[in-house]
């Protein structure tokens, strides 16, 4: 298969209009004389283009997503920040909402957000990804060479005959296992990381077929991917030169990552014997809990019968049918669920509470620290109504259809066999490796479900199975709650106002603002002295104290508290500078600051008992802000007045 290059060196004019083009930019069209998929693509690229320039970064960008401004600048400068870093995450794409029959586009919409805010920033806040975007990510090129690559592009190079199910399905998450590759190369210490301030937009499918099959490719590759990753731990412990708290880190995302692999494999049984123990607790009589368990199993039937045949788009009235009964099946266990929670907090259990929190409560604080409460409170209930197609109806449309890895390295149904004349029984010795391999993983995975419930049920264990459900439910969130919220802590965070408020206390810049403070009162104070002296003092002998102390203060204001150092311009307002604006600034925080104390000692002889907490953390609150606040505006207005544009 031959490739067509085509070189230009465009001009691109400024789009505010200000007459100025940027500077030239080289740019090379690729153009395959086949459609071969988006591996064969980057093998081009990679193994081509790349290794002839040898380039310092590798940005992948999908046609039809649009990067937010500066989201290359994120990723750039964050490379330089972190030599170790190996490749880094976009923010999930921000998907554009529209009005569907059932919630569908809401729903995944907010599970894409919440993927976002707790599973990436998890992952990144401990130094390993399971997965970064293909729609929009960046790898550093130097930690590409060599085995990640090799293993990458390993499916290109197997014969038809050789063919596996378990590494071909696996391919069909093939960034998955560039993740691993990249995080235990060979003697080397490479971390990936997720960048939340990186946003770009793109598209999502708006009907059930298309999602259901975009949904088997994502579902069965990622499973295997991560089988792959827990099965070769041992080679990442051996040969990495990880840090010892960095190691420890990753083992025990490893080990997260075996509790989700136990939990989605269990989660259909899971879910029906939830559902019966709910109503049982709640006093039903015993036609309706075995009547919603029978209605559980017929759909549960109904769904593997749709999915044998695999064509959702077709059955996509089906699909949609399903996914109402199933909503409304579990928006009745909701409102179970939350009778029991009443009756049980009612009764004072702790682990109630800690569950409720950790299975709702965390989303909404989770969601104002990171700065998407509106997509909460726009999209949580289309969420919940789709929750049970998420858990049930898409996992089993993806195991049933494990033998189709179409939209892979390889489709045996249409281009797996890239000669036309290939041996008509390889390919059917192909095909049947690949039946066997889904009759054997749909016997243990519905085995293993049916035992699970048919013991639980028989042998009365609903409070062994309630206690497991809830201990891994508290290990799995409580995880990425805390690793969320260490997460806005990194150098990778771009943490929302909220959280730059209530963190102030503990942020560095802030702590070096309040030690900049005094001497911020003693520069303003002398500066607008000097002002007014220049009112009736000659300006030849106040002017050139005042640019001397301008030069002082624009390196002060920026030394500690910002990334660049500006340059003094020829010509610095000083005089307005100094009379107008330091003094006013600098004397307003430290206003609020000084009123922030006077109200404290007046209200802590009234306060009693936690009121007198409330009391301390409001006075550090709003002290740290107000001193922060003052550093920030006088560096701003120090860069307009003084600095060179």
């Amino acid at each position: 298969m031959g490739m067509h290059l085509f070189e230009s060196v465009p001009s691109f004019a400024d789009e505010h209009g200000s007459g100025e083009d940027f500077p030239p930019m080289q740019l090379i069209v690729a153009i395959k004389e086949h459609n071969q998929g988006k591996i064969n693509s980057h093998w081009w690229y990679f193994e081509g283009i790349a290794n002839l320039m040898k380039p310092e970064y590798c940005f992948l960008l999908d046609v039809g997503t649009r990067p937010r401004r500066s989201s290359f600048y994120v990723f750039m400068r964050q490379f330089r920040k972190q030599p170790t870093l190996a490749g880094v995450s976009v923010h999930d794409p921000d998907r554009a909402f529209s009005i569907d029959l059932i919630g569908l586009v809401v729903g995944a919409h907010f599970e894409y957000k919440i993927a976002s805010v707790l599973d990436k920033s998890f992952e990144s806040s401990l130094g390993y990804l399971s997965v970064l975007p293909g729609a929009f990510s960046a790898y550093r090129y130097e930690a590409l060479l060599g085995q990640p690559l090799q293993a990458y592009f390993r499916q290109l190079f197997v014969a038809d005959a050789d063919l596996d199910p378990f590494t071909t399905n696996m391919m069909l998450a093939e960034d998955r296992v560039l993740c691993y590759e990249l995080v235990a190369k060979k003697g080397c210490g490479y971390t990936l990381g997720y960048l939340n301030s990186a946003v770009a937009e793109t598209d999502v499918p708006t009907d059930i077929g298309r999602l259901l099959k975009q949904r088997r490719r994502w579902l069965n590759g990622s499973f295997f991917a991560l089988l792959y990753t827990l099965l070769h731990y041992s080679d990442f412990q051996r040969q990495t030169t990880h840090k010892f708290l960095r190691k420890l880190a990753i083992t025990f995302e490893y080990f997260f990552y075996c509790v989700v692999v136990i939990v989605q494999w269990l989660a259909v049984g899971l879910f029906l014997l939830i559902t019966r123990f709910l109503l049982e607790t709640m006093g039903q009589p015993w036609l309706v809990y075995d009547g919603a368990t029978v209605l559980f199993a017929v759909l549960i039937v109904f769904q593997f019968l749709m999915a044998f045949w695999n064509d959702p788009v077709r059955l996509s009235l089906m699909y949609y049918c399903s996914a109402i009964l199933f909503g409304v099946y579990f928006i009745a266990m909701v409102a179970l669920s939350i009778q029991y929670s009443v009756d049980q907090i009612r009764a004072g259990s702790p682990l109630l509470l800690a569950t409720l929190f950790l299975t709702w409560g965390m989303y909404v604080v989770l969601a104002v620290l990171h700065g998407e409460l509106v997509t909460l409170l726009t999209a949580i209930i289309g969420y919940v109504f789709m929750m049970p197609t998420f858990l049930v109806i898409m996992p089993i449309f993806a195991f049933t259809n494990v033998h189709d890895v179409s939209w892979g390295t390889k489709d045996l149904d249409s281009a797996a066999f890239g000669d036309a004349n290939a041996n008509e029984k390889v390919k059917e010795r192909v095909r049947r490796r690949f039946n066997m391999f889904r009759i054997t993983l749909l016997l243990f995975w519905i085995g293993s479900n049916v035992v699970l419930a048919g013991a639980a049920i028989y042998f009365n264990l609903f409070n062994v199975v309630l206690i497991f459900v809830l201990v891994m439910l508290l290990f799995l969130n409580g995880s990425r709650f805390f690793g969320s919220v260490a997460y806005l802590t990194s150098s990778q965070a771009s943490p929302s106002l909220i959280v730059k408020v209530a963190f102030a206390p503990v942020r560095l810049v802030v702590l070096v603002s309040v030690v900049k403070l005094p001497v911020a009162v003693i520069v303003s104070a002398f500066g607008l002295i000097l002002s007014l002296l220049g009112m009736i003092a000659p300006r030849a002998v106040t002017d050139p104290i005042l640019v001397a102390l301008a030069r002082f203060d624009l390196w002060f204001t920026h030394v500690g508290t910002s990334g660049s150092m500006p340059c003094m311009r020829a010509d610095p307002e000083a005089r307005s500078y100094f009379g107008l604006f330091r003094w006013g600034v600098t004397a307003l925080g430290t206003g609020i600051v000084l009123g922030a104390l006077v109200a404290f000692k007046y209200w802590w002889p009234m306060a009693h008992g936690y009121l007198q907490y409330v009391a301390i953390v409001a006075l550090v609150l709003v002290a740290c802000n107000a001193v922060y606040m003052v550093d920030y505006v006088s560096r701003y207005i120090a860069r307009r007045t003084l600095a060179t544009r």
